[in-house]
């Protein structure tokens, strides 16, 4: 009982000083460390820690993954939407490095229902309807901001996925959210790359994961900008089977309870049920 107070009274400190510094607009010390780190790193090593954070995750051999991500290479090469895509990330979409982790992400959990925050472009879109589980039930469902460039929302998607989106504009993040989650009653796979504050961030992660399937998974795009996940992770440590920080590019997967999960191969190292290795992406 008493370790239990003092580590919540250590965890109520920790969110003051993160809301006192995100309101000064400075980073934590962790965080400006971490930025220092990812400096060294380059693609080569980018790559590394993507193949070998997934694959532990998900129990996927490390040649699994990295053909998860040559395939999004190549795509982006071979297909001219996709090179479009390739070619216009940069100010206000996601990089190619993290879309290849969200690409690889979904390969390795192949989820059927999806949710996100943030569409803009729709980067992070096409990457999610690329690598999902693609059938009659599955859905990429967005989630932005009613404004003047709405209509550019999705534009980067290729035609062909755009049959399995679904873009929900609003003016209240925290009205269409919960709605969205309740209709959908359960979903796969949940993605936040919106308002990047940490009361934001704390309020979708904690909104999302009950709703989040057994062996779904949670990303989070700019993780370094606070230290809201680094804080969620902690709070729901017993029910998190698996979780990765690539990059700026933050994931968990959520422990399966059920007593389906002991039908299921489990990895080494984390508790979750593993992909079948046969399951391939259809472009």
């Amino acid at each position: 009982m008493k370790v239990d107070v003092t580590r919540s009274v250590r965890t109520m400190a920790k969110d003051t000083l993160s809301i006192c510094r995100q309101a000064l607009g400075l980073r934590h010390d962790y965080t400006k460390r971490r930025v220092r780190y990812l400096k060294t790193r380059n693609d080569a090593t980018a790559d590394q820690d993507r193949i070998e954070q997934i694959s532990a995750a998900f129990g996927l051999s490390a040649e699994v993954v990295e053909s998860y991500v040559k395939s999004f290479e190549v795509c982006c090469i071979d297909d001219p939407e996709l090179h479009f895509l390739w070619r216009r990330s940069g100010r206000d979409l996601m990089s190619i490095r993290d879309q290849k982790t969200l690409f690889a992400l979904a390969c390795a959990a192949q989820p059927v229902l999806c949710v996100e925050t943030g569409a803009s472009g729709g980067a992070s879109t096409t990457a999610l309807l690329a690598g999902m589980r693609r059938g009659p039930q599955a859905a990429v469902h967005s989630i932005d901001l009613m404004s003047d460039d709405a209509r550019y929302f999705g534009q980067l998607i290729p035609g062909r996925l755009r049959r399995y989106w679904h873009l929900h504009l609003q003016g209240n993040n925290e009205v269409v959210l919960p709605s969205l989650l309740g209709t959908l009653w359960q979903i796969d796979f949940f993605l936040h790359d919106s308002n990047h504050t940490w009361k934001h961030m704390t309020w979708e992660y904690e909104t999302a994961w009950p709703r989040l399937s057994p062996g779904g998974c949670l990303a989070s795009h700019d993780v370094l900008c606070n230290n809201a996940f680094a804080t969620f992770v902690d709070r729901h440590r017993n029910h998190i089977a698996a979780t990765g920080l690539i990059g700026n590019f933050g994931f968990r997967v959520k422990a399966c309870t059920c007593l389906l999960a002991s039908m299921w191969p489990l990895s080494a190292t984390h508790s979750v049920m593993a992909v079948p290795s046969a399951l391939r992406v259809r472009w």
